[in-house]
């Protein structure tokens, strides 16, 4: 469960062009049992959302040739003229400023949740947009303090799937060879 008092699976669109992004909200999300569709684009997302139906959408506000704001507006326009219901919208960005707040808001988005995932945080927007009761005894990580890694609240935010994290922090770690140990 999403961790979502009373809610039985959920069917969820994550798209993000950054697949650690990816990985983990499947992650996370999968592990409570609710079904996770990927997309890589904006695009994608608005072809997936006309090919099946999905409780809610879980929006990267900046993707190459179609970002969340304009896939959101798109997906909207999609559903008016084909008569399909109205799914929540939830921006996911890394951004924290209330331009991009509004912005979501103005592209018919519903909720907003920052990147990294935290997911207390992200499990209650989804509960306040859906209009569900969220369940107090969600998880959060531990403050990081002043370490670079924290490797309880990091393994805690990747579900306690060691392997899966330390695989993430290795193909980081490939990707930005430059960066100190």
């Amino acid at each position: 469960r999403l961790g979502l008092a009373g809610h039985p699976g959920l069917r969820v669109l994550a798209a993000d062009a950054v697949p650690h992004n990816l990985e983990l909200l499947s992650l996370l999300v999968g592990e409570r049992g609710h079904t996770v569709i990927t997309a890589g684009a904006g695009v994608e997302a608005l072809q997936l959302t006309q090919q099946d139906d999905f409780d809610i959408l879980l929006l990267d506000l900046q993707m190459p040739r179609m970002d969340g704001l304009a896939a959101t507006q798109a997906i909207r326009a999609a559903a008016l003229r084909d008569g399909r219901p109205r799914v929540p919208v939830i921006a996911m960005t890394a951004s924290v400023l209330d331009a991009h707040r509004k912005a979501a808001r103005a592209a018919g988005m519903d909720g907003f949740a920052t990147k990294p995932v935290e997911w207390q945080a992200l499990s209650q927007e989804i509960a306040r947009v859906l209009g569900l009761a969220a369940d107090p005894a969600d998880d959060s990580p531990a403050p990081a303090g002043g370490r670079v890694l924290h490797h309880a609240g990091a393994l805690q935010r990747w579900a306690g799937n060691d392997s899966a994290y330390r695989a993430a922090l290795a193909r980081f770690g490939h990707e930005h060879p430059r960066l100190p140990p």
